[in-house]
């Protein structure tokens, strides 16, 4: 059975060479971007496999997240606001699509029975970090920034979700 993955923020950097490296390892792959800032030259080589689905839509549409769960085996939730410095005169964005936006991909994996994610968050979740590298279980967590309040938030959000 080939395993069918979903990718939100697929034409970002991270995301598009995790589809990348999915598709190399015959995983078929369902990704969806808003394309606020990945790019579309990103996904080019993807976008030639036939493993591979581009959905242009956004993780605050349940409708899209819908549409990209079906059938898949796992969720690698990549998708959130990246500007930090915007964090500061745009809190409500940053909010919306970390926090909200996570709830949603956690919600429509409820509702559609996905099991697994894989969810990347931020360095700005431990602020500013005595230890560097920063190891997964650093303590305190002390974010500095709306920014990595945001991603703290949608971590502990998607830590508490899974089973």
């Amino acid at each position: 059975m080939e395993l069918r993955a979903a990718v939100t923020g697929c034409a970002g950097f991270i995301g598009s060479n995790l589809v990348d490296e999915l598709l190399r390892r015959g995983t078929e792959v369902v990704g969806l971007d808003n394309f606020s800032s990945g790019s579309m030259s990103n996904i080019a080589k993807a976008k030639e496999d036939e493993d591979f689905t581009l959905i242009e839509g956004d993780v605050m549409s349940e409708e899209d997240l819908g549409e990209m769960m079906a059938d898949v085996d796992i969720v690698y939730h990549l998708a959130g606001y990246p500007d930090v410095r915007a964090s500061i005169t745009d809190a409500k964005t940053h909010f919306d699509w970390n926090v909200v936006g996570t709830y949603n991909v956690l919600e429509t994996m409820r509702q559609k029975k996905v099991k697994s994610i894989s969810f990347a968050s931020s360095s700005t979740i431990y602020g500013e970090a005595k230890t560097v590298p920063t190891s997964e279980d650093y303590a305190p967590k002390m974010p500095i920034s709306r920014s990595g309040k945001a991603s703290f938030c949608s971590s502990r959000t998607s830590m508490s979700c899974t089973p």
